[in-house]
């Protein structure tokens, strides 16, 4: 008994000390309202207080290495919104290795309200829920309900909490400029993908200095930066050391953050924009917390003439120069693809008139699976400006305003304006810049500088050098890929026997061998000319010429991806593509004939032999074709057919050579075998970035539809080919399975159909309408995009414009909206601005009350915007 009153006595007592003991966050936060009374139509602040116990700490808007900022979702009464937090300097703090952005103590995040212009007067309450993360030894997540009460009145007056407001202000970094702060890479990467990148800013020798990054570490950026640094102090300067780390050798253009300042105990934070990528002075002076303050800077450009002086009657060059960002790039005058070229508009004086734009020879470069024509790094566009016979001496001012877009992962427009002076007298001078004109000239096309006027195809397909490099690479590798099919079983055996056939029909004549073998040559030709109009009548039947978005275009690469499954399959021998018998016996009845009538269609029946071996080839170069110009596909399929006659007509000019060709043997089949490995694996490939755009399933209902296309392929090639059958049963068993393939895996599994046959009933946007449909209490999803914007484009075929998120936008009574940016829209540019971009593509998924959701600038699925569209419909509270 005694033992079971000591139990319940230590149990009780254990029981009464947990009730000292909390669970949960130990931050407690509350909301302040600035104004006693505020007026409609104006903007006033509330603040989130968060008291932290000793110890802990909650974190800045970039969290660093660990942790997560403190949001809140607002549920405001209608008439008020409310802008983003504005965050104050914090400390940066090395907790359990890592390094992060927190704060301590008591803090306010202060965040604007905006009241509309016919808010009525009277009593209102805020409410929102704040959600934070604070950290000790370990670490709590916290949530509460805030709330308070808002008077709007005729007289705005200040509220108690005016010296709290006062003093959180002085906390937010300065809006003063800070000259003398500079970046520069301190040497190229090492073998591991690092590099340093030292930045220089001015600081007394007692005071501490970081740099403190905006933005954290994301899955997109191709690059990533230690937040550990180094510190080289001088007697009026710091310099701060930072790694970056980058596989792809890609690195960053712009830092932007702020500089924290700390001396005697005060602290101080300036904005800044760091641009390491050549080492330029950063911007400084921005207010982190402006949407206007926002100023994206583009690429160097600048203005100059060749002469300063010039006489009358003579020509004068002017040039524009770019200094490109790193990875940035111009387009040339025909993109090839969505883009835009610069423009020139002049305000010239009288009598002086400026030529066409002369561009200089761009490189062709890959941008999303397509071909374009740009500038990268450095270049100079000219105009020739001649000065009339009648232009009397004297000073010209020459105005020149030069519109432009620049594009790496968005696409940025900026325009500049300049104003050039050219003296006109008895003699002519050149300028500083002139040497640096003649040399961009000289990289200019000779017959642009004659005439003006590029006579170069449009779209890209023959452009100087790099594009006409490209086209070469494309013959050349056709041309390869006819000379391969001759040692493919199919081929090699018929070399001989039709090489000696020529050489007895010619044996009073031997030189006619050689007109025999061009004769057969121009046989196959023939044949691949008519394979290439099929070609070209597939395309013009697909519809899929445009800027060749086809690749984006589901349906189109699951066929093509079920085509080259197929040619793996019979590669590997699972079947065998052959012509019918009946056109066989006709071919080679004609084929039979002596002479140069029997050689032409021994050509054509030698391709006809060659069927089952170049339907691999023909089959993805089918894929292929429908992404390219009908000159290329009739000079790509030429090139095949030369590659294929190329060894009859050589051995037609030198029978003796026959004895030199590899006996036909196994290792024929064997290699045919080989071949189809690489294309298989190119099947797989496909599957990889088709399945995502089925949805989340869809590389495992795609990959079921392949494995049943492949048991078909099998049945078709065992049962009704190698066993000869007469029997329709094998074809009507291949027939069952891809049917019931495609109802499994297409209609059931994916519901194909419904998926991409819907899409967004698109609206024009305004700020009015997003207001208007989130008062209804409707979610709203906005695409700004643009005409000559590819990322747009892409985003919107594979991400918006699908079945999944019409249904889930249905669902939920929701509203598309599209703003149109291809001719610059201030209102528009200010909203991108809000949002740090510079550029369009930018998707945002508005929920009724809260921020809006921003999605990333390119999307091959939707997933990302389904999961945003779920986040925003759900109930807020």
């Amino acid at each position: 008994m005694s033992r079971l009153l000591a139990m319940v006595c230590i149990v009780w007592a254990g029981l009464l000390s947990a009730q000292d003991f909390e669970f949960g966050a130990k931050t407690k936060v509350d909301l302040l309202v600035a104004p006693s009374v505020a007026k409609a139509a104006s903007t006033i602040d509330v603040g989130l207080r968060l008291q932290m116990p000793k110890g802990y700490h909650t974190y800045w808007k970039n969290p660093g290495e660990n942790g997560a900022p403190t949001t809140i979702e607002w549920a405001l009464p209608k008439g008020i919104s409310a802008g983003e937090i504005k965050w104050p300097v914090p400390e940066k703090v090395e907790w359990q290795e890592m390094f992060t952005y927190a704060y301590h103590g008591e803090i306010l995040l202060i965040v604007p309200l905006m009241l509309a212009e016919n808010l009525a007067d009277g009593e209102y309450e805020l409410k929102g829920k704040v959600k934070w993360l604070e950290c000790e030894e370990s670490c709590e997540s916290g949530e509460a309900e805030v709330s308070a009460k808002l008077v709007v009145g005729t007289e705005a007056s200040a509220g108690p909490h005016t010296a709290t407001f006062e003093k959180a202000r002085m906390q937010w970094p300065t809006r003063e400029l800070l000259a003398g702060t500079q970046a520069e890479w301190d040497g190229a990467a090492n073998a591991q993908g690092e590099r340093r990148l030292k930045m220089t800013v001015p600081a007394n020798a007692t005071a501490k200095v970081e740099f403190l990054p905006f933005e954290g570490d994301s899955d997109t950026t191709p690059w990533k930066m230690a937040h550990a640094s180094t510190f080289t102090r001088g007697a009026e300067a710091v310099t701060i050391s930072k790694i970056f780390k980058s596989k792809s050798g890609q690195w960053p253009a712009t830092l932007r953050g702020v500089l924290r300042f700390e001396e005697n105990g005060k602290v101080r934070g300036h904005p800044v924009a760091f641009q390491p990528a050549d080492g330029a002075a950063p911007e400084a002076g921005l207010d982190p917390f402006s949407a206007d303050g926002f100023n994206p800077k583009g690429s160097e450009a600048n203005a100059m003439l060749d002469h300063t002086q010039a006489i009358a009657g003579s020509e004068v060059w002017a040039g524009v120069q770019w200094k490109l960002r790193e990875h940035w790039h111009l387009f040339w005058k025909d993109p090839g693809m969505p883009g835009l070229p610069p423009e020139f508009h002049w305000t010239l004086p009288e009598g002086i008139t400026a030529g066409e734009i002369h561009w200089p020879k761009h490189k062709r470069m890959e941008i999303l699976e397509h071909m374009g024509n740009v500038y990268e790094g450095e270049v100079m566009l000219l105009s020739p400006l001649t000065v009339g016979t009648g232009v009397k001496p004297g000073d010209y001012k020459i105005g020149l305003k030069v519109e432009w877009q620049e594009c790496y992962k968005e696409c940025e427009q900026h325009e500049k304006e300049f104003t050039l002076t050219l003296k006109v007298a008895a003699e002519a001078q050149p300028s500083k810049h002139a040497s640096t004109i003649k040399e961009w000239r000289a990289k200019v096309p000779e017959a642009q500088l004659v005439n003006g006027n590029n006579k170069e195809t449009s779209g890209g397909s023959t452009v100087p050098e790099d594009g006409s490099m490209s086209l070469l690479a494309i013959l050349w590798s056709a041309f390869l890929g006819g000379i391969i099919l001759n040692v493919m079983p199919c081929v090699l055996p018929v070399i001989s026997m039709k090489i000696l056939g020529f050489v007895q029909q010619s044996e009073e004549a031997p030189g006619r061998v050689a007109k025999l073998g061009v004769t057969y040559a121009l046989g196959v030709m023939a044949s691949f000319m008519v394979l290439a109009g099929m070609m070209i009548a597939a395309k013009q039947a697909s519809g899929s010429a445009a800027w060749g978005m086809q690749m984006q275009n589901p349906t189109f690469n699951l066929v093509l991806m079920i085509v080259v499954m197929l040619v793996a399959l019979n590669l590997f021998g699972v079947f065998e593509v052959t012509l019918g018998g009946g056109a066989m016996t006709k071919a080679n009845k004609l084929a039979n004939r002596e002479g140069y009538l029997g050689a032409f269609f021994n050509g054509i029946l030698a391709t006809a032999l060659a069927t089952p071996c170049t339907a691999p080839f023909l089959a993805t170069g089918m894929g292929a074709a429908l992404t390219q110009t009908n000159g290329v596909i009739i000079a790509a399929m030429a090139a095949v057919g030369a590659g294929l006659a190329f060894p009859f007509v050589l051995f037609s000019f030198n029978p003796g050579w026959l004895k030199f060709l590899p006996k036909p043997g196994n290792w024929m089949v064997q290699f045919k075998q080989v071949m189809g490995f690489p294309m298989l694996a190119a099947a797989v490939w496909m599957l990889s970035f088709t399945g995502p755009m089925f949805g989340k399933t869809g590389i495992l209902w795609l990959g079921v539809l392949l494995v049943v296309v492949a048991l078909a392929a099998w049945v078709f090639g065992e049962f009704k080919q190698r066993a000869a059958s007469q029997s329709l049963k094998p074809l009507l068993a291949c027939v069952l399975l891809l049917a019931g393939g495609y109802g499994v895996a297409m209609e059931w599994g994916l519901d194909w159909k419904n998926r991409w046959t819907k899409k967004l009933d698109w609206q024009p946007w305004s700020t009015e309408a997003v207001a208007q449909a989130r008062e209804e209490g409707r979610t709203v999803i906005v695409d700004f995009t643009a005409d000559w914007c590819l990322n747009c484009k892409v985003t919107k075929a594979a991400a918006l414009d699908v079945g999944p998120v019409v249904d889930k936008l249905n669902d939920l009574n929701g509203v598309a909206l599209i703003g149109d940016w291809t001719k610059k829209d201030p209102a528009i540019t200010k909203v991108l601005h809000r949002h740090k971009r510079a550029g369009v593509p930018l998707v945002l998924v508005y929920p009724p009350k809260g921020e809006p959701i921003i999605l990333p600038p390119l999307m091959s699925s939707p997933g990302k915007v389904l999961e945003a569209l779920d986040k925003a419909g759900r109930p807020s509270g």
